[in-house]
């Protein structure tokens, strides 16, 4: 199917989780784009990453961020949703609206990933990449956790590629079903990543194989192969907290710290000026 005739652009980074299951979606979809790291990304302060989409309309100033025009959408959720109604004619990512259970499924796999899936492994880069939890001699038990946490998480996902969209037990190659879809760009990057630090799927798992088949994808591996350089960047870097960069500890990133017996680095984050909440409040200002 020939690409739309447009350029849309995409404020992102190749990290995040979220802005790689957008890259994904968009490149599965034949859409072209363009896309870029905002400048201070990171940083927690209360000033306007984007200068295109700036906090007055985007008040969380986090990415991904599509830009289509004159029209603003943040959100990786949302964004999906905009590039299925604006690109109708480009190929879907979610199942045919004849099949309603299908839809509702694949919606659900991607909101277990974007909060307790995501959460799991950002809160492991916090102990390894960003050295969270040594001082307060919690870091190995962090570390644990979040091992415990990731098998859980992959056995759940493990069975929804034996589960029919009605319950009916059977294989299916992709989370979206026989085709790659929605749900597939939302597991991607989150098993991806937990593949990179040593957690991924069993060998001969139906779960090893879905990440096989998917990577042989040119989406996928296009998104994966950024996703890597940027890990190597981050490790080149000399400091962890650049630019006096603040973490944000927004949502079930918060509570899996919590849960997960961390509470002292929230509490030596506060103390040391590393953590930030969400908008609105409690945000330095430049």
């Amino acid at each position: 199917m020939a690409a739309p005739d447009v350029k849309l652009f995409l404020h992102d980074h190749p990290i995040s989780s979220y802005a790689q299951k957008v890259r994904i979606a968009l490149r599965w979809k034949n859409i072209p784009f363009d896309h870029a790291t905002p400048a201070g990304m990171g940083s927690g302060m209360h000033t306007d990453t984007m200068k295109d989409f700036p906090a007055s309309s985007h008040p969380r100033q986090q990415v991904p961020a599509l830009i289509d025009g004159a029209t603003r959408i943040f959100d990786s959720t949302i964004i999906l949703e905009y590039l299925e109604d604006r690109f109708p004619e480009a190929p879907p990512l979610l199942p045919p609206r004849s099949d309603p259970a299908a839809r509702a499924r694949a919606r659900m796999i991607e909101d277990l990933c974007d909060t307790h899936y995501e959460a799991v492994n950002w809160g492991y880069a916090e102990v390894v990449q960003f050295g969270r939890g040594a001082a307060e001699g919690v870091a190995e038990k962090l570390k644990e956790e979040a091992e415990l946490h990731t098998h859980d998480i992959l056995a759940w996902l493990e069975a929804q590629l034996l589960l029919g969209a009605k319950g009916e037990e059977q294989e299916q190659p992709f989370f979206n079903g026989a085709e790659f879809g929605w749900a597939d760009c939302a597991v991607a990057p989150f098993l991806n990543r937990s593949v990179a630090v040593g957690f991924g799927p069993e060998e001969g798992s139906r779960l090893k194989r879905w990440h096989e088949r998917i990577c042989e994808l040119p989406c996928v591996r296009e998104t994966f192969a950024e996703f890597e350089e940027g890990v190597r960047a981050l490790a080149a870097m000399d400091s962890p907290f650049p630019s006096g960069a603040r973490r944000e500890y927004r949502d079930h990133r918060l509570e899996w710290m919590l849960k997960a017996g961390g509470i002292s680095v929230v509490q030596s984050g506060l103390r040391d000026g590393n953590i930030r909440f969400s908008w609105p409040g409690a945000i330095p200002r430049a």
